[in-house]
Formats: structure tokens, C-alpha cells, sequence
């Protein structure tokens, strides 16, 4: 795999808050900040690496955290309507719930894991709202930098 310098990664100009939301899955850590002046940034770290993505206002974001590491799924509420704060993971036949904050949500998914993944977003009374269907797959996930998925639809 190719070296991209520190620069090559972006990173927040300001101070970051603590953690909003923080989950560890095998050696990585990833958590969700804000920025002072209103961003939210995902920062992921392992062994002596930590690397940043704006969150933006997508509802929905994966990638892999390294190269053959776990994979991320993360996402705003920002487009998604006001009612909408729940969201659920299926993969491989079970349900999970990711971390949730005011900001966004968080989830980790084990490196060896493979196939779709199907994200549900909830309203307050626990209706779906949203779906991503039958995908996105985890292998088409990128290993450098994330898979960006615009919203879904908009209300």
C-alpha cells in the first residue's frame, strides 16, 4: 500500500471537545468531537496512528479504520428529519445498536466481517423512517479515507 504523508489526511483547525460518543472494537478506538466553531469530526486511533473525518452532513458514512482493520459506520442527523435520533445495524442475521449522541451516531464492525450491512433509521415510537435497502457492501468500503453515502431522501 502506497505511504500518504500526515497532510495528506485532513484535520480540525480548532480544539476538539471530549468525546460525544466513543466505542473500541480489536486495537482501535474511534470516537466522534466536536470542533469549537460547530464541526464534528470522527477521529480513529490505533497503535501510534490517529487520523480524522469530518463528519458534514451526511446520514450516513463507512470506511475501514486501517488497511485490513474494522470497519466504521457513522453518521449525522443533520438531514435526516427532526423526529429521527435512533438507528439501527444488520449484518450477518443479528441487529445492533450503534453509540448515539446529539451529534451523530457510531459503530464498529470486526475486520473479519463481510457482506451488506442494512442501516435503519428510526423515528421516536421506534418506526423505520429510512433504510439503505439491501447495502452497502463492506467490501466496497475504503481502506483509504471513507465511502461517502448521501441521504437517503429528503422530508
Amino acid at each position: 500500500m502506497a505511504e500518504f504523508p500526515a497532510s495528506f489526511f485532513p484535520e480540525p483547525k480548532g480544539e476538539l471537545s471530549g468525546p460525544l460518543v466513543e466505542v473500541a472494537i480489536e486495537d482501535v478506538t474511534a470516537s466522534l468531537h466536536r470542533e469549537a466553531g460547530g464541526a464534528v469530526w470522527l477521529r480513529v486511533k490505533y497503535e501510534d496512528t490517529v487520523l480524522f473525518e469530518e463528519l458534514h452532513s451526511s446520514p450516513l458514512t463507512t470506511g475501514r479504520t486501517k488497511e485490513g482493520g474494522p470497519f466504521f459506520l457513522v453518521g449525522s442527523w443533520a438531514k435526516l428529519p427532526v423526529d429521527v435520533r435512533r438507528v439501527s445495524v444488520e449484518h450477518g442475521g443479528g441487529w445492533f445498536e450503534p453509540s448515539l449522541s446529539d451529534e451523530g451516531w457510531l459503530f464498529l464492525l470486526p475486520s473479519s466481517s463481510r457482506g451488506p450491512i442494512r442501516v435503519v433509521w428510526l423515528d421516536e415510537e421506534g418506526r423505520e423512517r429510512e433504510s439503505t435497502g439491501d447495502g452497502p457492501f463492506l467490501e466496497d468500503s475504503g481502506t483509504i479515507g471513507p465511502t461517502f453515502y448521501v441521504p437517503l431522501a429528503d422530508d
